[in-house]
């Protein structure tokens, strides 16, 4: 049997994607983490939708409207970020 995550151990890994994700911001498209991993719109985009994820899992208490409501706003702070990253 699969075990279950608890709230707490969702929030910390929505958390942890978060931070990775300002990181990526940060840092650019095109620089290197310290693992030796270029960002690109590709591992943005994935660290994005594992986020996503998470909290729709998280979220699944939210009614549909507030659901979608949140999903959009993401997606859309997504697209300002990933702006301002290739502007550098």
């Amino acid at each position: 049997m699969q075990s279950q995550m608890t709230y707490s151990n969702k929030r910390l890994m929505i958390n942890f994607y978060q931070d990775q994700l300002k990181k990526f911001y940060k840092l650019g498209i095109g620089a290197e983490l310290p693992s030796n991993i270029k960002v690109s719109d590709r591992l943005i985009d994935s660290t994005r939708r594992r986020m996503l994820v998470l909290k729709s899992e998280h979220d699944s208490t939210l009614s549909e409207a507030a659901f979608r409501y949140r999903k959009k706003s993401i997606t859309m702070q997504f697209a300002k970020n990933l702006q301002k990253a290739n502007r550098r």
